[in-house]
């Protein structure tokens, strides 16, 4: 007889009231920079601002996950517009917008992946 264990490192990540278990996430964030050339021929950055963040969110979900809820909860949040509060481990944004997703199935656990953008400051939250 042969046992074979998986384990899955995960974590709940809450997106307004989607909760979704990620075993992986991407942030992006950068600013833009406006030049301008000087006398003696060099540049100079005239103006900096914040662009927006675009996070990227993977994981796996339990084959016993209700997909249906989760694809309808995903599209609804993302053809609204609305901006939803995220939490991610000790880091916090008030307003994230989902802006694309794909669920992924035909392995042992479908996979999910959430694309959201935010132009707010992402936080670390401090313990209470």
């Amino acid at each position: 007889m042969k046992i074979t264990v998986r384990e899955m490192q995960s974590y709940p990540v809450q997106i307004g009231e989607l909760t979704v278990y990620l075993s992986e996430y991407q942030i992006v964030g950068g600013c833009g920079i406006s030049e301008q050339g000087t006398a003696d021929g060099s540049g100079t950055v005239t103006a900096a601002f914040p662009k927006g963040t675009r996070l990227t969110l993977r994981g796996k979900l339990a084959p016993s996950s209700d997909m249906a809820a989760i694809i309808a909860a995903a599209d609804a949040a993302m053809r609204g517009g609305t901006t939803l509060p995220l939490h991610i481990k000790e880091i916090r944004c008030d307003a994230v917008r989902l802006i694309g997703f794909t669920l992924k199935e035909g392995q042992e656990f479908p996979e999910l992946t959430l694309l959201c953008y935010t132009q707010s400051a992402l936080v670390k939250e401090t313990a209470a």
